[in-house]
């Protein structure tokens, strides 16, 4: 045991080196060439009562006995052999009936070959196999005697020798069948195989190199039944580790006959025996029984318990491998099945009973909705999943209340009458505000011009007020006498599209202002008169005019007023629905009407909210679909009420204080009341900075802020104060 120990020590650290140092420039040795003259390899005294001996054997000559696993006279009366002397036909047998078994046809030289050989002691039945098919059988073996010692390429030593190459030679202690050999003979072994006595892969060295210091051939299995090489030079093309080897090693490391398959599965409801996971290289077949029984078809519904895999190839059948399998029922969330909700609310809206919930727009299949997507009326459809497991779906109808109108640049138009003219005759302050969606720079008349709101017709002098976008660009035109000029107020490359843009201008009796989302962008001068041109005939249309300037997009939140809003006012009312009882406030259309792309025939009033009554017509509007029709999405909320608007004199006894201006870091307000919330809004009406307090003074901290101008809104006991900074 001690020299065998050592030897196999002096031999693993030579491999080591050998290895390291030939590692980029040399091949590994894939099969053992035995030169016929003194070549062989003891094994020991291994070989079992029953057994099985296969390997891969290549014959260069066929005038020798060419023994591929035998034994000697006087200790192991059993061959397994080539014998010239019978034709070269591949044989075995014992106690010299040494062709007790035997191929009826001649191997021929330079062919690699599979060769099996089993017996059964207890019904001394040997059994001869080539190429993994049964070549001969004996049931009337007697056992051999004298020893078990095992050779390889030899019987005796030195002698009945072997002129060719062997490879993924093993030994076993049981009689293999023939789909075991069938299956196994195609590649090397995996680790675990029951009955495996010595396993020589032939894999050592280098191929056809300096080999001199392998001593041993090794044995594979833990079993320790190494080999002595004997005679072999170990250097040179022959009686030394060759490559190419057999057939099995360009499959190294594989094993057909082996289930790769996890012990525990969980499936779903409804999940199929084509649902279990197995990989093989065969025909995978389930059964419900460990041995017998009918494979399961692929479509039979699977129920917790124990199912049986196995793989077949060709005509051989692989042991079966016991899984358990363990079905997880998910039951369908509970909802209400009716869900109604205003415009902009989106999937993260809906409502349902469950865990990890997942919301579509089908029954079945599709793709799970984001929590962002905007709802619109219909039915959906929500998921649970449990434990990886997702339950089928309950259908909800939803409801989406409109919150704008779309129209479609074609011929839709909604008419407020003249009614608002005769309101509008005698000042000379207003104010007109939307929000708009612009969808299109161009109607289907080939204009750039979309009207938004007024009373414009061909006339030159014909019209009181128009707000329109022109373009790119927004303004506001009047007629602020009984003469024939008009007065504008343009501002360009404003307009976008796709995205909601709150409009406003205002006359405040000397000049026209024009707003974009709450921040002056434009003033014109000058504009004196002392009322609007009277007496007009021409109505007020939404959305076009008597020029079939006709806008394209979508409307939400229009407001007229008989006077001059403050820029502090607009930026407090343009991001939420007005209160009741609103000073000046002529007419308010929220749009907040029908159901949002729905079904809406029949709903062609546009109603004014101010309590005022001047209520539009929609005219040629299809009420149905997402195109000319009330919207699922707008701009202001509904239900959200804009805060009281505290007034420039309410201002001056609330003591509203702040320094420095311009700042470069810090900006102090003090407040003779507590402070709620301080906001800082860009010229662009983006928030973009909130800082909450509960004391009546506070140091913002605005050093992060590029340089510009900033509206600076304080929220104190329901009330607001904005003014401009200077940012450097």
């Amino acid at each position: 045991m001690k020299t065998q120990l050592l030897s196999k020590i002096k031999k693993a650290a030579w491999l080591s080196f050998f290895l390291i140092s030939n590692f980029n420039f040399a091949q590994q040795g894939e099969a053992l060439y035995f030169d016929g003259a003194d070549d062989y390899v003891l094994c020991g005294n291994l070989l079992p009562g029953s057994y099985t001996k296969e390997a891969w054997v290549y014959v260069t000559n066929f005038g020798l006995s060419n023994n591929i696993i035998s034994g000697g006279a006087t200790d192991g009366r059993h061959a397994f052999f080539i014998p010239n002397t019978s034709g070269n036909r591949l044989s075995a047998g014992h106690n010299g009936v040494w062709t007790a078994v035997q191929d009826p046809t001649p191997l021929v030289t330079n062919t690699w070959y599979h060769v099996a050989v089993t017996y059964d002691a207890a019904t001394t039945t040997m059994k001869l196999y080539k190429n993994g098919t049964l070549v001969a059988s004996n049931t009337n073996v007697a056992p051999y005697t004298n020893g078990n010692m095992v050779r390889l390429g030899a019987f005796d030593n030195g002698t009945n020798l072997l002129n060719g190459k062997l490879d993924e030679v093993r030994i076993w202690n049981r009689v293999l069948s023939a789909c075991e050999l069938q299956y196994n003979k195609d590649a090397e072994l995996a680790s675990g195989q029951t009955g495996l006595v010595a396993y020589y892969k032939c894999n050592q060295g280098i191929a056809n190199a300096d080999n001199n210091g392998i001593i041993d051939l090794l044995d594979e299995t833990p079993n320790g039944n190494d080999g002595a090489i004997n005679n072999f030079l170990m250097n040179g093309t022959t009686s030394n580790f060759v490559a190419p080897g057999s057939p099995a090693n360009a499959i190294a490391g594989t094993l057909y006959n082996t289930l790769v398959v996890n012990s525990n599965q969980s499936f779903c409801t409804a999940a199929l025996v084509s649902d279990l996971q197995a990989t093989g290289t065969g025909t995978i077949n389930w059964f419900t029984s460990a041995t017998g029984g009918t494979a399961l078809a692929a479509t039979q519904s699977l129920t917790t318990g124990t199912y049986y895999v196995s793989q077949t190839t060709g005509t051989c059948e692989s042991d079966r491998v016991a899984v358990n399998v363990t079905i997880t029922t998910t039951p369908a969330p509970t909802a209400t099945a009716n869900q109604t909700y205003e415009a902009n609310a989106t999937v993260a809206s809906l409502v349902a009973s469950g865990t990890n919930l997942k919301w579509y727009t089908t029954a079945t299949g599709g793709t799970e909705l984001s929590t962002s997507t905007l709802l619109t009326s219909g039915t959906y459809y929500v998921s649970q999943t449990n434990n990886g497991c997702e339950s089928t779906r309950t259908a909800v109808n939803v409801t989406i209340n409109a919150g704008s109108l779309h129209l479609d640049d074609s011929n839709d138009r909604i008419t407020l009458g003249t009614a608002i003219n005769a309101v509008l005759d005698p000042i000379n302050t207003f104010t007109v505000e939307a929000w708009v969606y612009n969808t299109s720079f161009m109607n289907t008349f080939g204009y750039n011009l979309g009207s938004i709101i007024g009373n414009y017709n061909t006339s030159s002098v014909d019209m009181q007020f128009m707000l329109r976008r022109d373009g790119t660009a927004y303004q506001l035109w009047v007629n602020d006498s009984n003469g024939t000029n008009f007065k504008a107020v343009s501002v360009s490359n404003i307009a976008v599209l796709n995205q909601w843009q709150h409009v406003a201008g205002v006359w405040n009796g000397s000049e026209l202002r024009l707003y974009l989302n709450g921040v002056l962008v434009g003033t014109t001068t000058g504009v004196t008169g002392s009322s609007f041109k009277s007496n007009l005939i021409n109505p007020i249309h939404i959305g076009t005019n008597l020029s079939n300037e006709k806008y394209t997009g979508n409307l939400d939140e229009i407001r007229i007023w008989s006077r001059a809003l403050t820029d502090a006012e607009l930026l407090n009312n343009m991001n939420c629905e007005l209160g009741a009882s609103q000073t000046g406030l002529i007419a308010y259309y929220k749009f907040n009407q029908g159901i949002g792309n729905g079904n809406n025939s029949g709903l062609t009033t546009l109603t004014d909210s101010s309590g005022n009554n001047y209520n539009g017509t929609l005219t040629n509007f299809a009420l149905n679909g997402t195109a000319s029709n009330w919207s699922n999405f707008a701009a202001v909320n509904t239900g959200v009420t804009c805060s009281p608007f505290l007034a420039a004199a309410n201002f001056e006894t609330s003591k509203v204080a702040y320094y420095p201006n311009p700042t470069a870091n810090v900006l102090h307000i003090e407040n003779d009341t507590v402070i709620s919330k301080v906001e800082v809004f860009n010229l662009l009406g983006q928030n973009v900075l909130t800082v909450s307090t509960t004391g009546s003074a506070i140091t913002v901290d605005v050093a992060a802020l590029p340089s510009a101008t900033y509206l600076v809104k304080v929220h104190s006991d329901n009330e607001t104060s904005t003014f401009k900074i200077v940012k450097n």
